[in-house]
């Protein structure tokens, strides 16, 4: 049985980045054509390629640390888990502290559940998510 890519629903196309040169690639690969290393990352829109390419600059210049693309936390109520919140990054701050951000197209991109979800991480872990709208 062959799995078939489907269409994103909001008609975002994909972006490569390679995670430890920071290059654009031009599509889905093993490994960089720059510098040869297996840390393609595909971001699901041109909006989180392009804040990753702005994220890396402060991080190169040291205005952030600890950079993490797509981390996933647990969600619980009650001590039962619910599921995961998938930030798009999360970065720290020096003196201020951990930013989670969410990076949205447009008003249509920013769905309910994704709204519910953020409140619901918000509450859980007193981090607070910005929504970064490119």
């Amino acid at each position: 049985m062959t799995k078939f890519s489907r269409a994103n629903k909001f008609n975002a196309k994909k972006s490569y980045r390679c995670l430890s040169c920071g290059a654009a690639l031009p599509g889905k690969a093993a490994a960089c054509m720059h510098c040869g290393a297996e840390m393609v990352h595909t971001f699901d829109s041109r909006a989180e390629g392009r804040r990753y390419d702005a994220l890396r600059l402060k991080l190169k210049a040291g205005f952030i640390s600890e950079l993490q693309v797509h981390p996933r936390y647990p969600l619980y109520a009650n001590g039962k888990p619910l599921g995961y919140y998938e930030a798009d990054f999360t970065y720290v701050i020096p003196g201020q502290g951990v930013v989670c951000e969410d990076v949205k197209g447009g008003k249509a991109t920013d769905t309910p559940l994704s709204k519910w979800k953020r409140r619901h991480f918000e509450a859980q872990t007193g981090i607070p998510v910005e929504v970064v709208r490119m």
